[in-house]
């Protein structure tokens, strides 16, 4: 018997239980607040994009929590190949 496809709604109502879990752990991983919000808006984007990767009967928290490793993980990578250089930024807030 085949499982119903995973609608919208399901996926906002597992992500909205899901969300505090999933921004804790990306926190422990990125150690910032504002990365850990930034991901975890990603996660739920690609979610919501996608509903049916969130299979029923599954351990949906898990499989958020690779999702969201693999998107901290690369967000990693970009902010270590793209630094932010701190007086652009200083310069970019005062003006």
């Amino acid at each position: 018997m085949e499982q119903p496809q995973q609608t919208t709604c399901d996926a906002e109502a597992i992500l909205t239980a899901q969300l505090p879990m999933l921004k804790a752990y990306l926190r422990h991983l990125l150690r910032s607040s504002a990365d850990a919000d930034d991901v975890a808006q990603e996660v739920c984007l690609e979610t919501l994009k996608n509903p049916q990767i969130l299979q029923r009967g599954a351990d949906t928290g898990a499989y958020l929590r690779g999702i969201a490793r693999h998107l901290a993980s690369r967000h990693q990578r970009h902010v270590a190949r793209h630094p932010v250089i701190e007086e652009f930024v200083e310069l970019a807030w005062s003006t």
